[in-house]
């Protein structure tokens, strides 16, 4: 089992951890295509489970609903692989699917616990409702 930036474990092969690594760092620093690097990888990579989960939750962070194709197959792709994932990958894997199916995202985000794949939603809700004084 291959490991990513934060040395935990992920299932597939290295350069997939690789991959993930780098679509976090694009997806946090705003630059590149963390959901190409993210395809490209599974593609070549079926056994790579974090890699269609977190290419649902980039599609959903986007807006894209949770039934919407590109969604739906990233999650299928990474239920066929789960079976060799880790316990927190399954985690991930399940956190995605509610979200998917959540009536409301901005509900389930704000109303969660942080997801790490993502930016704590709650913290930037707050900042954006905060009036800035001079």
């Amino acid at each position: 089992m291959a490991r990513d930036q934060q040395g935990l474990a992920l299932a597939g092969a290295p350069e997939s951890a690789g991959a993930f690594n780098r679509a976090m760092t694009d997806y946090y620093g705003l630059t590149g295509d963390p959901v190409g690097v993210l395809k490209s990888a599974l593609a070549r990579d079926p056994g790579f489970a974090l890699g269609g989960v977190a290419i649902a939750a980039l599609y959903m962070i986007g807006g894209f609903r949770g039934d919407h194709p590109e969604v739906m197959s990233a999650l299928r792709a990474s239920e066929a692989a789960i079976g060799r994932a880790s316990q927190r990958e399954q985690n991930h894997l399940a956190a995605a699917k509610a979200w998917r199916g959540a009536r409301s995202r901005r509900r389930f985000l704000l109303g969660s616990r942080s997801w790490p794949i993502i930016p704590p939603m709650r913290s930037l809700y707050g900042w954006c409702r905060t009036p800035i004084s001079s």
